[in-house]
């Protein structure tokens, strides 16, 4: 019958429609995506008003070799043993720089697992340790 017929198109149509989300939802993990407006220059972070809390995202071995001053080594591997450290530097106000090398991702993915812990200050340095570096040589 032509009732039977539109709720038979019907119910394709919206399982098609979901189709897109439940997508999206097992890529991700099921965790929703963060949009973090996170860039920030070397020049842009030096001239913060607010203490920084700088994060190394970078291996071990990396941060062993040379890191920014009072910066902390938090990254996928070391996270639950290292964010309590996260805690204890942080303070209302301050803010959070998270940064690894040029030709990496996970200072990202660290700021946005810091964001999802609620901080509000969460910022990746742009072009990373290298930038830092060439904009402070005799650090």
């Amino acid at each position: 019958m032509v009732w039977q017929r539109q709720i038979k198109y019907t119910f394709i149509l919206v399982a098609i429609s979901a189709i897109p989300a439940l997508a999206q939802l097992f890529y991700c993990g099921f965790f929703p995506p963060v949009d973090i407006p996170f860039g920030i220059r070397v020049e842009e972070a030096q001239k913060l008003q607010t203490p920084i809390v700088w994060v190394d995202a970078r291996p071990e071995d990396a941060f062993q070799r040379a890191h920014i001053t009072g910066a902390l080594n938090l990254n996928q591997t070391n996270w639950d043993q290292a964010l309590p450290r996260l805690f204890e530097a942080y303070a209302p106000g301050r803010s959070i720089i998270v940064y690894c090398s040029p030709d990496c991702s996970e200072s990202e993915e660290i700021a946005s697992r810091i964001r999802n812990l609620g901080f509000d200050q969460v910022l990746v340095l742009e072009g990373g340790y290298d930038a830092w570096k060439e904009a402070n040589p005799n650090l």
